[in-house]
């Protein structure tokens, strides 16, 4: 949970003219520099990396209700 709240202002956004936000989430090089900035073992970081992703779709789904 920590890693993911790091990665709030990392979010993909896009503002269409005339248009609501389109989130399109978290770019996979800001988790792995994230990763390795928490000091997060080279070993655990593919894992913890799936974890966040599956956290990403469960907010994007939530963005979008």
């Amino acid at each position: 949970v920590e890693a993911f709240l790091h990665l709030s202002s990392c979010w993909t956004v896009v503002v269409p003219p005339m248009g609501d936000l389109c989130y399109f989430g978290l770019p996979s090089t800001e988790i792995e520099s994230t990763l390795r900035l928490l000091g997060f073992p080279r070993r655990k970081r593919a894992q913890v990396f799936r974890y966040l992703k599956d956290m990403e779709r469960a907010a994007l789904s939530v963005f979008y209700e």
